[in-house]
C-alpha cells in the first residue's frame, strides 16, 4: 500500500525503495518490523511501519497543488 501511495504522488523511486527493501527478503523484513514493534508495545503498528519506511526510503511528506 505504501508503494502505491508513493506512485500516486509521483515518487516512483520511493516505491522502488520500499519494494526492494521489503520483497528482497520478506522473512528478514518481517522480523525487523516485529522486533521494532516489541520495543514499542504502546505504539500503533501502522505508526511503527510508517516510521520504518520513512527511515529506509525517505519522507512521505507529499505536497498537494
Amino acid at each position: 500500500m505504501a508503494g502505491m501511495i508513493a506512485v500516486e504522488n509521483g515518487q516512483e523511486a520511493q516505491r522502488d525503495c520500499i519494494n526492494d527493501w521489503y520483497f528482497s527478503d520478506q522473512t528478514q523484513s518481517n522480523a525487523y518490523v516485529a522486533d521494532i514493534m516489541k520495543d514499542y508495545p504502546s505504539a500503533h503498528p501502522l505508526a511503527i511501519l510508517y516510521a520504518i519506511l520513512e527511515k529506509k526510503c525517505g519522507s512521505f511528506d507529499y505536497r498537494t497543488q
